[in-house]
């Protein structure tokens, strides 16, 4: 589903869930969640979050998505501990292993991001999410090669996800490789389905180094509600676009549109 028509959803489902047991901490969490990644009130997440926490301390997931929260709002070493507790209360976990890698990726330890990466991929062998953070720090180290190699393997497992292609596209364009990310948009820019991809391939221009573009399709992810916004400050692709003043403004009025909740 688009992002405008699955959250609303979630948050439909969460606040059902609350008014059925006000004491259900998954509920809480979802409600958080959304508020963080849609909703855009962080105020409104912190509260939940905490609520959560409270009525379970050991729900692995409340912690992995505060992690989520604490990190768009750059308290990495915050961010860090949330992580490490959910992983320390689900070590199994597929998906809150590979958040470790989507952990030190964020706080550009490219290197540690690699190796969680490498080692959530023993619990599956063939699952998307650990070649596509590999491939993401590997790019950012200038080891492109690894990382087009990780990205089509992230795409394959993944069945053609538009999100691995994305990913794919972006690193084509990091490692100058501008025909073959040119080729990844026109995709991106026909999608088989109702979704929209305007934050990735915002990101593929301005890795090609297409500034003006980049702006227009990121004020399209922001009609959009993309998910990937409230990480505008901490993700790294942005940062070959952190000294243009225009990018500077988008990122300050979505802070400020994050306080109010707009």
């Amino acid at each position: 589903m688009p992002s405008w028509e699955a959250f609303p959803k979630a948050q439909a489902a969460a606040l059902k869930a609350m008014a059925i047991e006000p004491q259900l901490a998954e509920a809480h969490t979802s409600l958080a969640y959304a508020a963080t990644h849609y909703l855009w009130q962080w105020d409104l997440a912190e509260q939940q979050f905490e609520r959560a926490i409270g009525l379970n301390p050991n729900y692995a997931h409340a912690h992995h998505w505060h992690s989520h929260h604490l990190m768009a709002a750059g308290r990495v070493a915050e961010s860090m501990n949330a992580s490490r507790r959910a992983l320390e209360l689900d070590p199994a976990d597929l998906i809150i292993n590979v958040h470790m890698a989507w952990h030190h990726w964020l706080a550009r330890d490219y290197e540690a991001a690699i190796e969680q990466a490498e080692r959530t991929r023993r619990l599956d062998e063939r699952d998307h999410w650990p070649p596509f953070f590999r491939g993401l720090a590997a790019s950012h180290l200038g080891k492109h090669e690894v990382a087009i190699d990780a990205q089509r393997q992230a795409l394959a497992f993944s069945s053609g996800s538009p999100v691995m292609r994305a990913a794919l596209g972006y690193c084509y364009a990091a490692a100058g490789e501008r025909r073959q990310a040119r080729g990844v948009l026109r995709e991106l820019d026909k999608p088989a389905d109702r979704r929209v991809f305007s934050y990735e391939t915002a990101l593929i221009r301005a890795a090609l180094g297409e500034r003006d573009a980049a702006l227009e399709r990121l004020a399209r992810a922001r009609e959009e509600r993309s998910g990937w916004l409230p990480y505008i400050n901490v993700d790294p692709r942005w940062d070959v676009m952190r000294e243009d003043a225009c990018f500077g403004e988008v990122a300050l009025g979505f802070n400020a549109a994050m306080r109010r909740g707009e």
